[in-house]
C-alpha cells in the first residue's frame, strides 16, 4: 500500500486507511471491555494486545504524514496546548517521493 501511495501520490489514502481503522477501533473498544472486571486474562490479554497494535499503526501511519503523536496526552485533558508539538508542514511522503 505505501509503495502505492508514493507512487501515486496519494497521501490521502493513509489518511482515509488510518481514520476506518481509528473508527474500527472506536467500535471494538465501545463493544468489547479491556479493563473492566469479569474479563477472563487471556481474553484481555488478546484485548491489549489488538489495543497497542492499533495504536501502534496508528502511530506509524500519522509519522508517516508528518503529524507528530502527543508525547503526553494528558497535556491534552488539561488544556495545555502550548506544551504540544506542532504539526510538521513538510510530510515524510514529500521527503520519500521526492514531490511537493
Amino acid at each position: 500500500m505505501l509503495n502505492q501511495v508514493a507512487q501515486d501520490c496519494y497521501p490521502h489514502s493513509i489518511c482515509t486507511y488510518l481514520y476506518e481503522l481509528a473508527s474500527a477501533f472506536m467500535s471494538f473498544y465501545e463493544q468489547c471491555p479491556v479493563l473492566k472486571d469479569g474479563v477472563d486474562s487471556a481474553t484481555q490479554h488478546s484485548r491489549l494486545q489488538l489495543c497497542a497494535q492499533s495504536a501502534n499503526t496508528i502511530a506509524q501511519g500519522l509519522d508517516l504524514l508528518g503529524i507528530e503523536n502527543l508525547s503526553d496526552p494528558e497535556q491534552l485533558v488539561m488544556g495545555n496546548w502550548d506544551a504540544l508539538p506542532k504539526v510538521a508542514l513538510r510530510t515524510k511522503f514529500t521527503e520519500v517521493s521526492g514531490r511537493r
